[in-house]
């Protein structure tokens, strides 16, 4: 059975790693690591594994068997990056619409700027005008038409 290391992602024989020194007696506490290999059917999974050898009670502690514990973490893992994908994605989606109202204000800014001159110019034509046309009443009443 050939593993992956997590960490590293190199491929590894089951018999070079901690789990394998385990039980073969080679190291004496339990271990515990995420690795990753191909199931059967071809999909790739994500498993923790424990294990810790069994010794006799008698003095020599010769191995009688050992304990070897599998989770399978894959979907999980899967969930948890589809998690972080999202809130990449929601965070993508606030900067842009912080930019796009960013710069709707200042389109709308700068169109006010214009249009205020604009409507100020107008006032002050037709306020002149109005002057015009009773300068004109006053004077020249034929001059109306």
């Amino acid at each position: 059975m050939q593993v992956r290391d997590a960490a590293t992602s190199a491929p590894l024989p089951f018999e070079e790693t901690r789990l394998g020194r385990v039980l073969r007696g080679e190291l004496v506490t339990s271990v515990s690591e995420d690795i990753r290999t191909r199931a059967f059917d071809g999909r790739e999974l994500e498993l923790n594994a424990s294990a810790a050898p069994l010794r006799e009670r008698e003095p020599d502690g010769q191995i009688v068997g050992a304990v070897l514990v599998l989770r399978d973490l894959t979907e999980r893992n899967r969930l948890a990056r589809e998690g972080e994908a999202a809130r990449a994605d929601e965070l993508a989606a606030c900067k842009a619409s912080q930019r796009l109202e960013t710069y709707l204000a200042t389109a709308a800014h700068d169109l006010r700027a214009p249009l205020t001159t604009i409507v100020g110019y107008i006032d002050l034509a037709e306020r002149q005008a109005e002057r015009l046309a009773a300068t004109a009443q006053g004077e020249r009443p034929e001059l109306l038409r």
